[in-house]
């Protein structure tokens, strides 16, 4: 008696269930639909970092548009029964069209998302990444002629269509999408990245499950298995609408994939601290490199010159045969120490202009900062600069660059250069966040180690230098300086 007590109780229990989530459909397939465009909303907020060295990133744009297409389509689940009562006739064909239209797009972009990522992991299948274009294309071929064969029952026609998409699009993205998910696991684990991987692993897990509940289970059709297995045959079966089961699995995505996409910040935290290394090699590199220019070589040179004086004075054959083999050693080493100079910072001395040197600049900053850098150059051509100068100026943009990829939160940041008779204008340009430069002079006391950096080489070449910024709308970093000087100063070897 007390088992066929408990049997009662559960069957009624299930019962109230079903009521309840029969009356809150609605409210069902908002949560499913919130969930997947909540999916596309957290990877498009990450969109900055798409740049990064992981073959996830070259695909995530695919699975934002999954999750927002896919989302909006559920929702507009909900909206066309409700339009449908008070809407011309006609209009609500047209709504449904475009809603089967619609979902088979989110899934066309799902299944891309999958493609890539195995096309990228295994270059053997490239190829299939041209597969969503051809599916998506077949699929709306098959949806225009079934329109036409199905036209009186247009119901009929729409949950065939979906059906379709379902099976030759959604299961085969859904399985892909997981493959190329296990398989991007091992790149976090090299990376040191174990917690990483795994929650990509769980996102292949649920992915899998995914491709059972959005691409078996589907809307009632006349075709096998379509007429076996579908959503009214599984609600009246589970007792529970395969929404539910869609959302949690959609949430479960959603929320592995946002924690799997903290290695943008991980992996950018890493480019600014190898940049500080970089930066901070450079800096000695080109501070050793100029005092052995500077001090060295100005000193073996004066030596040069006093044993030509000397030469000149002595009048002893074999004497002057001495100090001429020891001013060719001389000059010997002057090269061996140039050359070793050059070794210090290769790109450096073998640019001889000023946008050489810059293009350097930009493309060592965008090796080492998730940001999109240009140059830019207007104006007439480019006078004469000594290298000394061009030293300082390279210095000034990589300054102002690794300020940009530290402190902006910037997409893109721009290098422009103009040029005139008797002076150079260089600009750096962002559209990150900006700041107030009268706050920050009143935190910091002063300028910033790096503007005084800036302020004082900007100050070696003659110039003088602005900073335009506010919150919101970016920084603008200019500085000017003569192309000709008037006042060489000491004499150096060159």
């Amino acid at each position: 008696m007390k088992l066929l007590k408990l049997r009662d109780e559960c069957a009624d229990a299930v019962k109230a269930l079903h009521d309840v989530l029969k009356a809150n459909e609605i409210l069902i397939y908002f949560v499913y639909g919130l969930v997947y465009f909540l999916l596309g909303f957290a990877i498009a907020l990450r969109s900055r970092s798409f740049t990064s060295n992981f073959r996830l990133a070259r695909s995530l744009w695919y699975l934002a548009g999954f999750g927002f297409l896919h989302g909006a389509s559920e929702w507009g689940s909900i909206l066309i029964p409700l339009q449908e009562t008070w809407m011309r006739a006609g209009s609500g064909l047209i709504m449904r069209s475009l809603h089967a239209v619609q979902v088979a797009l989110s899934f066309a972009c799902l299944l891309r998302f999958g493609t890539g990522l195995v096309g990228d992991t295994f270059p053997r299948y490239h190829w299939l990444k041209k597969l969503p274009g051809i599916a998506f294309a077949l699929w709306l071929v098959v949806f225009v002629v079934l329109g036409q064969t199905m036209a009186p029952d247009y119901k009929l026609w729409h949950n065939t269509s979906l059906a379709l998409s379902r099976y030759f699009m959604a299961l085969p993205a859904a399985i892909l999408s997981a493959v190329g998910l296990f398989a991007q696991v091992k790149d976090f684990h090299a990376m040191g990245l174990p917690r990483m991987g795994r929650n990509l692993s769980w996102a292949g897990v649920t992915f899998g499950i995914h491709s059972f509940f959005s691409g078996l289970v589907v809307n009632p059709a006349k075709f096998f298995p379509a007429s076996k297995l579908n959503t009214e045959t599984f609600f009246a079966t589970v007792d529970v609408q395969v929404a539910v089961f869609r959302a949690l699995a959609g949430a479960s995505v959603a929320y592995f994939m946002t924690r799997a996409l903290e290695m943008f910040e991980i992996e950018s935290r890493r480019r600014v601290e190898e940049a500080e290394k970089t930066r901070a090699i450079l800096e000695e590199r080109e501070r050793f490199g100029r005092d052995l220019h500077d001090d060295i070589i100005q000193s073996i040179y004066a030596t040069g010159l006093i044993l030509e004086s000397a030469m000149e004075r002595v009048e002893t054959g074999e004497v002057r045969e001495t100090i001429r083999r020891a001013l060719e050693r001389l000059n010997r080493i002057i090269g061996n120490l140039r050359a070793y100079i050059m070794g210090l910072n290769p790109a450096d001395y073998q640019a001889d202009t000023l946008v050489e040197r810059l293009d350097v600049a930009v493309e060592e900053f965008s090796q080492h900062y998730p940001v999109r850098a240009s140059l830019a150059v207007e104006s007439i051509p480019e006078q004469t600069i000594s290298g000394e100068r061009l030293g300082h100026v390279q210095a000034i943009v990589r300054e102002s660059l690794a300020n940009v990829g530290k402190h902006a939160r910037a997409s893109h940041v721009k290098v422009l250069v103009k040029f005139s008779e008797d002076q150079v204008e260089v600009t750096v340009r962002d559209d990150g966040a900006g700041f107030d430069p009268d706050e920050a002079k009143r935190k910091t006391g002063g300028q910033g180690q790096g503007l005084k950096n800036i302020a004082r080489r900007v100050e070696l070449l003659g110039g003088e230098f602005r900073i335009k910024s506010s919150r919101g709308r970016g920084t603008e970093l200019t500085f000017t300086f003569p192309t000709k000087v008037t006042n060489q100063g000491p004499l150096r070897p060159t």
